[in-house]
């Protein structure tokens, strides 16, 4: 026996270093990078396949840990070395994560295709390096999970994940956008909006996204204006705005149709009169709010007319009470800037809220306020 050749009867630097890459992988594949994967393999399909947040981990995490077998039976590498042979693996991990915040038509490697075979190149070197070491190498260091040679290859691992973490993808905006994207591919619109709420981000995308959501949840016009709006536009045609695993047609499509969505972009610009003279033709009501002229000399009608009229107001009058939220507010505040309405025509608790909120200071306007859209035109860009 060669009592010069090291000896590798202990396998705890093995255990170690696959414990450690699977708990990595599991973290950074199903809780990190989850919706970014999601993203890249709609990309590269062209949206026909669908991203399973389960399997898909986990085949990837099988993949590599079957491509680190394969590797280090190759090379022989064992001992203090151990560790490079989950090089690869890192490194694929690494690309699929690596998807550009603006790619949403095309994966483009960009630096990888020179970087990659570079990387490559000096990682095989290492390996050759390590072989003619190893042949040498004497057993001075002991086994065990405390061992030297313990020690260098989580050095080696430690390394290698900062490497990944550094270089993957970990723009925040761009993860909570793809958060908030693949929840209303699921249809969790309830989930998407409350996402998006949590993140306290009234960034562009967000703001559009999820006013897509409560377009379709048809809650747009009762709670757009819960949470701070920052934008000029929720239009999904706005410059700048982008969407990736949502196909930007569904969304502008949606726009389109959507009455509601409509209006409320009116809101958002401030555009009360626009919103005032739209409303009642999108709602097929009739423009009967604004108050009579008391000027103008009433001619007498029949008995019978008079009181269909009274019956047809009566209908009209209900449907202007049924409108969502943020309109009978908005109606509230074009009765004060622009022209008085027919006052059994306002919500009477939020004419009273109303003329609350213009006594009260600008404190207690943001506070008790909050969420109504008149504290958004009034307040917005301040």
């Amino acid at each position: 026996m060669d009592i010069n050749k090291p000896k590798y009867g202990t396998s705890s630097y093995r255990v170690a270093c696959a414990v450690i890459f699977v708990s990595f992988s599991i973290i950074y594949l199903f809780h990190y990078q989850t919706n970014v994967l999601a993203a890249a393999q709609h990309i590269a399909s062209g949206g026909k396949t669908h991203y399973d947040p389960v399997i898909g981990p986990l085949l990837i995490i099988v993949a590599t840990g079957l491509l680190q077998r394969g590797v280090r039976a190759l090379s022989g590498l064992r001992g203090i070395f151990h560790a490079l042979t989950y090089f690869p693996s890192f490194l694929i991990i690494t690309i699929i994560t690596d998807l550009p915040s603006k790619a949403d038509r095309e994966i483009n490697f960009g630096a990888w295709i020179w970087t990659l075979p570079l990387l490559l190149l000096i990682w095989a070197a290492a390996v050759y390096l390590a072989k003619q070491y190893q042949s040498i190498e004497t057993d001075t260091r002991g086994g065990g999970l405390l061992s030297q040679e313990t020690g260098i290859n989580m050095t080696m691992m430690l390394a290698m994940m900062v490497m990944t973490c550094l270089i993957g993808n970990h723009n925040r905006e761009f993860h909570r956008c793809m958060e908030t994207e693949f929840l209303i591919s699921e249809k969790e619109y309830d989930r998407a909006i409350g996402a998006v709420e949590e993140y306290n981000s009234d960034t562009q995308n967000l703001t559009i996204l999820r006013a897509y959501a409560l377009a379709k949840k048809h809650k747009i016009g009762d709670e757009m204006f819960k949470f701070p709006i920052r934008t000029n536009s929720i239009i999904p045609s706005s410059k700048g705005f982008y969407a990736v695993i949502i196909p930007m047609d569904n969304i502008i499509g949606e726009y389109k149709r959507n009455i509601d969505w409509q209006l409320t972009e009116m809101l958002v610009k401030k555009n009360i009169g626009e919103f005032y003279d739209n409303l009642a033709f999108f709602y097929g009501l009739d423009n009967n709010a604004v108050a009579p002229d008391s000027t103008k000399q009433k001619s007498a009608k029949p008995v019978t007319v008079k009181k269909q009229n009274e019956y047809q107001d009566s209908l009209t009058r209900i449907k202007w009470m049924a409108l969502p939220l943020h309109y009978k507010e908005a109606l509230v505040l074009y009765n004060d800037k622009v022209r008085k309405i027919r006052q059994d025509f306002l919500d009477p608790q939020l004419l009273n809220s109303y003329n609350q909120f213009l006594r009260a200071d600008n404190e207690t306007k943001l506070k008790r306020f909050k969420g109504t859209f008149w504290v958004y035109f009034y307040f917005k860009n301040e």
